[in-house]
């Protein structure tokens, strides 16, 4: 998987580059596939956190929000990152106090 976190993150610095055209990017149907399988319920924490971060620095080019949304695959996507509970390797999962502090 940390290849495609490195690959994941390299995306997404390039869509939010001002010298770059994401839309150019985002037309090409495997960086499209490969960003939304990253993305999808069952990967990698890890993976999935990068991939939703190259879903959001895509949808910032005013040329292809709309498309974007307008794709149910994606749309779906997006909604269920926005929703979700990712936790990376390096974080542990939430879990109660052992002493109340108040």
């Amino acid at each position: 998987p940390h290849i495609r976190i490195g690959v994941l993150g390299a995306l997404a610095s390039l869509a939010l580059m001002s010298a770059m055209d994401p839309s150019k990017y985002w037309a090409n149907r495997l960086v499209r596939k490969s960003v939304l399988a990253g993305a999808a319920q069952g990967e990698p924490g890890d993976v999935r956190t990068a991939a939703c971060s190259a879903l959001w620095a895509f949808s910032a080019c005013d040329l292809i929000q709309k498309r974007m949304w307008d794709d149910e695959r994606v749309r779906e996507t997006l909604l269920s990152c926005a929703a979700a509970k990712i936790h990376t390797s390096a974080e542990a999962a939430p879990r109660p106090q052992s002493e109340d502090v108040r």
